[in-house]
């Protein structure tokens, strides 16, 4: 569907061709729009950043159970992918 015959884009093009007849409206618009978008890309980030934690909580808790079952370092490291160096320090905390 192109730009031209999308309903949803021809009501916005009306709403702000409203908007753009005085330039100081246009300006106060136009700031609006983007700190609405700002603020979109910085809740997006935060929710990725969420995410990526939370999965990275999840291998630590992986491993450390791993650990309490005895498997061993290489297969710990081959299942949740991180560093030795994180394993031995969750070791080092059991």
């Amino acid at each position: 569907m192109s730009k031209n015959t999308d309903p949803g884009f021809e009501q916005f093009m009306v709403r702000y061709d409203n908007v753009t007849g005085d330039p100081e409206v246009r300006k106060q618009y136009d700031m609006f729009m983007g700190e609405k978008f700002r603020i979109s890309a910085m809740l997006n980030m935060q929710l990725e950043t969420g995410i990526l934690r939370g999965i990275e909580e999840g291998k630590i808790e992986d491993a450390r159970n791993m650990l309490l079952k005895g498997y061993p370092l290489s297969d710990i490291i081959e299942i949740t992918h991180l560093p030795i160096e994180t394993i031995r320090e969750i070791k080092l905390n059991l």
